[in-house]
């Protein structure tokens, strides 16, 4: 019994017409090096690259907040300093008492080699040194820590203390984010974690909304987090992005994840179809049907890749009818 094609042209209509008893097929050659990529599409929200809360590293009042909202500033500079007065004064005392306790220590180092002093009179005298020198360099370190510097370079975004509130260790004042560059974060289907590779798997930017143009050429991945959520079945990518007039903290936008891109041949996708189990193609040879079984592959706008193709096989480019292999038919050639 002669084995039934499942799939032959539709073009027009069905890409078959029939003239006296022979039927008219629209066939098509393979397309060389046609590029093929496995993507996802995903959307993800614009963040600045480095944001932080500034806050109040020893307690006492705000004496100086010399930054506003919206200022620009760079790492370094001075934000607001607390208490300045009273803890400059607390390094002047504690700075007396060292000198004094070393003195004393000094002072009895002698003395007890002289037999003049106790062992034990000693002994306080060099835990009263240690101590006091401990409680300068706390003193020192609390006068430092009430000057808060800028940790980057970037802008305030946010003012939540005055000058003259008091504040304890840790409270947030400030916020500033860098906005000299944008990280954009997505989030993936757990199905495609092992498609990503850090600085080779790419992203591209769909213009915004309301604007003109193709989309980017891509972006490389610059993180992929170490696991899957498993409330949501999803894992984070982060691209870095510049700064531009149509990127904004907040934002989302779409974009196409490039997992891989191979060049292969192709047909039309309408072209492949299985049978038994096997993915076949009819061609044409002398005049004749036949099936010929093929490696088939992705499918992208219309077309498949395939393998196993000769470049000069006459392929029925479409259809969805039950033919005989071996019947005879006429050829039409078109282009894909």
């Amino acid at each position: 019994m002669k084995t039934k094609l499942i799939a032959l042209a539709v073009l027009g209509v069905l890409g078959v017409t029939w003239a006296a008893e022979v039927p008219l097929v629209t066939v098509c050659r393979v397309r060389r090096g046609v590029v093929f990529e496995d993507t996802a599409f995903a959307q993800g929200t614009v963040r600045t690259k480095e944001s932080a809360t500034i806050a109040a590293r020893v307690p006492g009042t705000i004496d100086e907040l010399l930054v506003a909202e919206g200022a620009t500033v760079r790492k370094g500079d001075v934000l607001f300093r607390v208490d300045r007065a009273n803890l400059e004064n607390a390094v002047k005392l504690a700075e007396i008492a060292d000198r004094k306790a070393a003195l004393d220590f000094r002072r009895m180092t002698r003395l007890v080699a002289e037999g003049a002093v106790t062992r034990d009179a000693y002994e306080k005298a060099e835990v009263q040194a240690k101590s006091a020198a401990l409680q300068l360099a706390v003193a020192r370190k609390n006068l430092a820590d009430s000057e808060v510097c800028a940790p980057f370079d970037g802008v305030i975004t946010e003012k939540r203390r005055d000058m003259g509130d008091f504040v304890s260790p840790g409270a947030p004042v400030l916020r500033m984010d860098n906005t000299s560059a944008y990280e954009i974060r997505f989030a993936l289907n757990a199905s495609d974690y092992g498609k990503v590779k850090v600085g080779e798997t790419v992203v591209r930017l769909a213009p915004a909304a309301g604007a003109a143009g193709a989309p980017t050429n891509g972006f490389p991945v610059a993180y992929r987090s170490p696991s899957v959520n498993p409330a949501t079945r999803t894992f984070e990518i982060r691209i870095a992005v510049p700064k531009t007039d149509d990127l904004a903290p907040g934002m989302i936008r779409d974009a196409t994840v490039v997992f891989a891109r191979t060049t292969s041949d192709a047909l039309p996708a309408a072209a492949v179809n299985p049978l038994n189990g096997t993915n076949c193609v009819a061609v044409v040879r002398g005049g004749r049907l036949a099936v010929l079984p093929v490696a088939a592959g992705v499918e992208q706008n219309g077309m498949r890749a395939v393998r196993g193709v000769p470049p000069d096989a006459d392929v029925v480019a479409a259809a969805m009818l039950l033919f005989n292999e071996g019947d005879e038919v006429r050829t039409r050639h078109v282009s894909f």
